[in-house]
C-alpha cells in the first residue's frame, strides 16, 4: 500500500523523496479544504504552505499510528485555527474594513449628525424600553 510506505517513511530522517510524494498527493485536496473554510484562494494556499511546512519540521514526530493524510488534515484543522484566531484578533491586519469612523468626531464621540437619538422611556424603566425598542426593530426586519 503506497500509503502506507509513505507513513512509514515519512518519519525517516532524510526522507525527502517520500515527503515530495506526499506533497504532490495531497496538495490539491488540503487546498480544497482550506479554500472552502477561507474562501479566498491566496490564504488557502499560504495555509496548505505552513501545513506542510509545519510537517517537514515535524516529521521525526510523525508515529505513523493514523495514516499521512490524517495527519496533515490535522495539521490543516490547526493551521486555520490559529488564522481565525489572528483574523479576529486583529481584522484590521487581515483585509477587514474599518468601521465606519465618519460616525465620530476626533475625540471619538459622536459627531451632531450621528448621535444617537434618546429613548423616550414615558415611565418605564430601562430594561422594558429596550425590550420594547429591540421589538420595534425585529418587526422591520424583512421576512425569511
Amino acid at each position: 500500500m503506497e500509503q502506507g510506505r509513505q507513513a512509514t517513511a515519512l518519519g525517516q530522517v532524510g526522507a525527502l523523496g517520500t515527503f515530495t510524494e506526499l506533497v504532490h498527493a495531497h496538495t490539491n485536496p488540503l487546498l480544497r479544504f482550506a479554500l472552502n473554510r477561507v474562501n479566498d484562494a491566496q490564504v488557502a494556499e499560504d495555509l496548505v504552505q505552513t501545513t506542510f511546512i509545519a510537517a517537514w519540521e515535524a516529521r521525526h514526530n510523525f508515529a505513523g499510528q493514523s495514516s499521512a493524510r490524517t495527519w496533515l488534515f490535522s495539521i490543516l484543522r490547526n493551521k486555520l485555527a490559529d488564522h481565525y484566531r489572528k483574523h479576529y484578533r486583529d481584522p484590521v491586519l487581515h483585509g477587514e474594513a474599518m468601521p465606519d469612523t465618519d460616525r465620530f468626531n476626533a475625540d471619538g464621540g459622536w459627531t451632531d449628525e450621528e448621535l444617537p437619538l434618546p429613548w423616550e422611556e414615558g415611565g418605564t424603566s430601562g430594561a422594558e424600553a429596550l425590550h420594547r425598542n429591540l421589538l420595534n426593530c425585529l418587526e422591520r426586519l424583512p421576512p425569511g
